[in-house]
């Protein structure tokens, strides 16, 4: 501990923050690789990702400590004056906690656009039946669905008398409460 009694007062507080902050950083970013995201926001259902900017997020505070302490520990070395040091690790910080806010918008935008299925965007689509859908609702049958270059497997039932055979062609007519899609034979539909 010679070294760290060795330390001005000035250094050992950005030595602290810069400790703290870089290993709450890591530990976050780790968590939220595995899959805890610690400072989310509000919970939201698996259909809905919160696409907003906010500067003010764990991770984006955590980051401007970092680089707060980091550049505070290094412009000292250099022997600048505390309020230079100062002002110039706030301001670094700054460009940090607005950057890993700005990069974080746009992983949750990314995700936003394009990766949740609705199942009521398929209504009106033609698709093939992979599983032989029974008649009458009494059975789930299986479809295949290319929508938007994105290939969906989806359930579906007909309210028709008679099954739809598998590799006939269907059109989606409804969405049930459950996502199990209504369908008809296209060929019913053509004549």
């Amino acid at each position: 501990m010679d070294w760290w009694s060795s330390l001005s007062l000035e250094m050992q507080f950005f030595w602290t923050v810069s400790i703290v902050g870089t290993i709450l950083f890591v530990l976050q970013l780790a968590l939220n690789f595995i899959g805890h995201d610690i400072g989310a926001g509000d919970a939201s259902s698996d259909f809905e990702i919160a696409a907003e900017f906010s500067v003010f997020s764990v991770r984006s505070v955590l980051a401007f400590l970092t680089l707060f302490g980091w550049t505070g520990i290094v412009m000292l070395h250099k022997g600048y004056i505390l309020p230079v040091a100062v002002l110039v690790s706030a301001l670094t910080g700054l460009a940090a906690m607005i950057s890993v806010a700005y990069l974080f918008y746009l992983f949750f935008k990314m995700q936003d656009s394009g990766s949740v299925f609705y199942p009521h965007e398929a209504l009106g689509q033609v698709a093939d039946v992979y599983l032989t859908i029974p008649p009458e609702k009494q059975g789930i049958g299986k479809i295949h669905l290319t929508l938007e270059g994105n290939f969906r497997e989806l359930d579906a039932v007909t309210e028709q008398n008679l099954p739809i055979a598998t590799g006939q062609k269907i059109r989606i007519i409804d969405v049930q409460a459950d996502n199990t899609v209504v369908v008809e034979p296209l060929a019913q539909i053509e004549e």
